[in-house]
Formats: C-alpha cells, sequence, structure tokens
C-alpha cells in the first residue's frame, strides 16, 4: 500500500492510496494532468519513495 499526499492547484492538501506501484505511477498521471505539482509518496512502512524508483518498482509488480 502506497499514500501518495498532494497540493492542489487551490493550496489544499489531499491525500490517495494507492495499493501497487503501477497504481501509484497512474494516480501521479492523472493528478498531473489536473495541474498537481507536488507529490510525497510513502510505502506502507512509511517511507518515502522518489518518482524515479516508480517506474522499476511498477516492473516489479510490487
Amino acid at each position: 500500500m502506497y499514500t501518495i499526499v498532494y497540493i492542489t492547484k487551490s493550496g489544499r492538501k489531499q491525500a490517495g492510496r494507492a495499493g501497487d506501484a503501477a497504481q501509484v505511477v497512474e494516480k501521479i498521471r492523472l493528478y498531473s494532468a489536473a495541474g498537481v505539482t507536488q507529490f510525497t509518496i510513502t510505502d506502507h512502512d512509511g517511507r518515502s519513495i522518489r518518482l524515479d524508483d516508480l517506474p522499476a518498482l511498477a516492473d516489479l509488480g510490487h
């Protein structure tokens, strides 16, 4: 399970969840299309995940 915290265009902090890295990548794409530019992603252990690491994670099926 991953948690994605992001800042909306209006400046509000929101959070979303994704079950695996592929879903994280898809949600980031959707949020980006909506104009969101700031993301913080954490895994189920609370470790921060870098956006650069996500394609590799998605390929592994985590």
